[in-house]
């Protein structure tokens, strides 16, 4: 069994349309995975109609900033699959591509990202694929250009493919991480601490569908998850395990952010 997880939140009509665009992409290729969504919020605004698949929807109470961290583990508590596909709710991936890491996790490899480089569509990009269903053609150039973000792609960013025992092993997200950036780049860290098996697609892209951008430096969480991150440089392989096992036995609590 295989499934993908996604937290959500519709924070406006343009992250949800980019989701339920997601959601469908994956669904109606790979009819029969399990599809593992949390909305983190304080009642749903998720249109079931549009979801296009048998969905595993939950809400999880949570009125307060985003968690991406909680969210994931959540969805992982949640999922059955020995194998679980992490993502972003506006990170696209080609069905070959995905499909190649799946074989990879067979072969014994541990986690896989099936991407080599982002493309980051503009709004009428966007727009085009989630009236038409087309991408773009897009120069290697420009999918390789994301230094104007200011990001750097970290091993479990956007989406990957892992598997359960080795989530298991690395201990889960870090749900110290609230808000904007981080908590990808820590569980990167931590992974390719306790692992030789984890692996990067040489040549594949990744689609990001355009949205209204977070103003990062002003997120009142930004510069204490930086601090939280850098703390992962520190520690060897060893502390590393030591963390992972104090960090999963705490992980996913569903009344996390109630009262």
């Amino acid at each position: 069994m295989i499934s993908m997880v996604l937290t959500v939140r519709g924070a406006d009509s343009c992250r949800l349309r980019n989701f339920y665009a997601v959601l469908r992409h994956f669904s109606r290729i790979f009819k029969d995975w399990e599809y593992v969504v949390v909305e983190q919020d304080s009642y749903s605004k998720i249109d079931r109609s549009c979801l296009g698949c048998d969905v595993l929807h939950s809400l999880a109470f949570n009125p307060g900033v985003f968690n991406k961290s909680w969210g994931l583990n959540l969805g992982y508590r949640r999922s059955s699959g020995d194998m679980i596909v992490f993502a972003d709710s506006d990170i696209i991936v080609p069905s070959q591509h995905m499909t190649m890491a799946i074989k990879a996790l067979d072969l014994g490899v541990d986690l896989v990202r099936p991407y080599r480089s982002i493309v980051d569509l503009g709004c009428a990009e966007t727009e085009a694929y989630l009236t038409g269903g087309r991408f773009p053609k897009i120069d290697n150039e420009r999918a390789l250009n994301r230094n104007y973000l200011g990001e750097n792609l970290c091993l479990a960013g956007g989406i990957f493919a892992i598997r359960r025992d080795r989530f298991e092993y690395f201990g889960g997200f870090d749900e110290e991480f609230v808000g904007w950036g981080g908590e990808d780049d820590a569980f990167s860290i931590r992974a390719q601490a306790l692992s030789d098996k984890t692996r990067i697609a040489r040549r594949a892209l990744a689609w990001h569908l355009w949205h209204p951008r977070q103003d990062r430096e002003m997120a009142g969480s930004y510069d204490r998850n930086l601090d939280r991150l850098s703390s992962y440089y520190l520690l060897d392989r060893d502390q590393h395990r030591e963390a992972a096992k104090v960090n999963l036995g705490g992980i996913a609590r569903i009344d996390k952010y109630h009262g």
